[in-house]
Parts: C-alpha cells; structure tokens; sequence
C-alpha cells in the first residue's frame, strides 16, 4: 500500500517502538520535543532551539555552534486504534491492501485517526538542518460496515457495507531554517527577529476502498489504479519574534506555516471528497507572546487562527527551572486538555490529559 522510498524516509519511527512497553503510552511524550509537549504546545515566542522548527525566528538567538538536535516523536491515536496498530500500517514497507483490509476489520466499528511524526537535524550557528516526517490516515467505516465488525466479522462483507482507508504523509529531506535580526528601528524601538525554513518536501496520497465487491480492497477512483499519489516541490516557513526594548522580558511572535505552500496533489479522476485535487500542508496563521526570565518562563499561543487544519487551538503553558538542570512544566490546550512534564537537562518527558499533543498537524484531510 504504501511504496519502500516512502517508508524509508521516516527513518525515526523505528526509535519509538523501543517506547512500546511502557503502559499508556497514548498519553505520554518523549523525546526533545516533551518540553513544549508539557507546556500545552505553548512555545512560539518563547522556545529553544527544538522550537525553532515551528518558528525559525528563534534561530536568530541562538547560541548553539555546532550540535545534534536529538529525535522528536510525537503520536497520536482517536478512535479504536493503539499504537501497535498504528505502526503496523505505517511502519511495515510490505503492507498491501490485503493486510490493511485486517486493521479495518479490527478498527472498522467507528471512525478511527492516528498521526505520527517525527524529525531530528543538526544545529547550526543561527541555523539548522531538520529531516522530519509526518503522516496522518483515517479508517471511515459506513454504518453497515460498523455493524459488520461489531457482530465479529461474521460471514460475508454485506452488500451496502463500505469502508474508506485515507492516508497522507509529507517528508522534509532536510529543511533549512535561519534567523536573523532587522535593523532596530525608532518607531519600533525592541529587538525584531525573522526567521524563515525552506523545506523540499515531498506530499503522499493513498485511498483504499474495502466493500463486498473488493473485500480485500482496492485503490479508489482518483487513484488512477496507483498505490499512492506523490508530489514534489518547495515550501517556506516565515516567522518573527519581537521583544520591546521597555521590557526585555517579553516576547511577541507571529508564524505562518507554509508561507509558500506545496504543490496540491492532483487527481487522475475526481474525488468525492476533494474534488480534483487536496491541499495536504495548508498555510496556517498563528501568533504567540511569552514571558521569560532565568527561572520562569509563561506563554499563551493562539494556533491556527484562520481554521486551515480545523478550529484553532488555544495553548498555555508554564516552565519552572530549578538547580540541577531540572525543570518542572504544566499547560492546557483546547484540544488535548491539561498537560504536565518534567525535564532533566536535553531530556524530557511529557503527559496530556487526552490525545498527546501534535505541536503541528503538519498533514491534514
């Protein structure tokens, strides 16, 4: 179903499974990312050099010269399905529809999403390379369909029963993000920085269809009896991050995800659900502010304001910093609920309430 190249450009999906045999794992972050995890994905005006790859204008105060930015994965399960699940469809290269017919049947008594990504690069001086990942897919199941797996799968697929398999994914092989700051100005008296990742990326597309005349399933009609859709082009990133000189302490930014978007994917017929062709990577609008000093870092970021990937999300969050390179954090996000975390040095480990928190929904249907 999904092609090897793909599969082998999400090179990290490997480095959870050692998470696994943790209990609970639907709640629980790990990774360089759980800072901004545990602060409710807060940290737009107000993250290091892990947030930059949501607001490369970070990058600008960056004092890192040379170093690893450590792995990032994040994960996401609504609906019937656990993590094994998860990475059974995502992680095997030799999935066909066939045994992708074998989760649905498993996952088809209700609607069923799950998100993965991840990402890890190099820093750079005022600059980084990041490799990153994501991929979001849905299982749609009609109500005949839901019947059917509720009953246990008993006899024959029913003559009105359907279910849809809709998978996407973007790779970013690497993206380059820089900072830097303007000129400072009299009428804006405060630091301006700017920031921007160029990102060659690469968008996937998959539909299957599973009903009684093809229960082992089948590419659907836009597919043009392909596997999987793939277009390849180029996508910019722009942020700004401000801090006033009156009050060195605060910190207002703005971010516009793909700035430049990519390439829709376009379809050899159309689609019921997006017509001739789907956007996977909208351009999103969203803004933060934050207070930081030595100890104590406060931020409230608004994501999302003009609805591209659903409702936008308000996110808080806060960060105490103690001796010994612990850090004690706490959030809420509209979407995912309360958050908390812990973080000892580079290290970190995050928990939400709900879903655990995608700091962003890079791909969306």
């Amino acid at each position: 179903m999904f092609s090897s190249s793909y599969i082998r450009a999400l090179p990290l999906i490997g480095c959870f499974l050692c998470g696994l045999a943790l209990p609970a794992l639907a709640d629980v972050t790990m990774g360089a990312n759980a800072r901004d995890v545990a602060m409710g994905g807060a940290g737009l005006a107000s993250g290091d050099a892990v947030g930059a790859a949501r607001n490369p204008a970070l990058l600008a105060e960056s004092q890192q010269m040379f170093g690893v930015l450590l792995p990032s994965i994040v994960t996401s399960v609504e609906g019937a399905a656990n993590w094994r699940d998860a990475l059974g469809l995502i992680g095997n290269a030799t999935v066909d529809a066939g045994e992708a017919l074998d989760l649905v049947r498993k996952l088809g008594s209700g609607k069923t999403a799950f998100d993965i990504s991840a990402d890890v690069g190099l820093a750079l001086p005022r600059a980084d390379l990041v490799v990153s990942a994501s991929m979001h897919a849905e299982i749609i199941p009609n109500a005949e369909f839901a019947s059917w797996v509720r009953s246990g799968v008993q006899g024959d697929l029913p003559e009105q029963a359907q279910a849809d398999l809709y998978a996407g994914g973007l790779t970013n092989l690497p993206s380059l993000g820089f900072g830097f700051y303007l000129p400072q100005s009299r009428s804006l008296p405060g630091t301006t920085a700017v920031g921007f990742r160029v990102k060659p990326t690469q968008v996937y597309y998959s539909h299957y269809v599973y009903d009684a005349a093809d229960p082992d399933g089948r590419p659907a009609e836009e597919m043009g009896g392909k596997d999987y859709l793939k277009q390849t082009s180029v996508s910019v990133d722009m942020g700004l991050l401000y801090t006033p000189k009156a009050n060195k302490n605060v910190r207002v930014a703005l971010m516009v995800n793909n700035w430049i978007e990519p390439k829709a994917i376009a379809f050899a017929a159309t689609s019921a659900r997006f017509g001739d062709k789907k956007q996977l990577a909208p351009r999103t609008l969203s803004i933060g502010t934050a207070w930081v000093n030595d100890d104590v870092t406060m931020a409230v970021d608004l994501v999302d304001l003009t609805g591209a990937q659903g409702d936008p999300q308000l996110r808080l969050g806060g960060e105490l910093r103690l001796p010994n390179g612990l850090a004690l954090r706490g959030g809420y996000n509209t979407k995912h609920g309360l958050t908390a975390g812990i973080g000892i040095g580079n290290v970190g480990l995050a928990y939400s309430a709900k879903t655990p928190v995608m700091l962003s929904s890079s791909v969306v249907f």
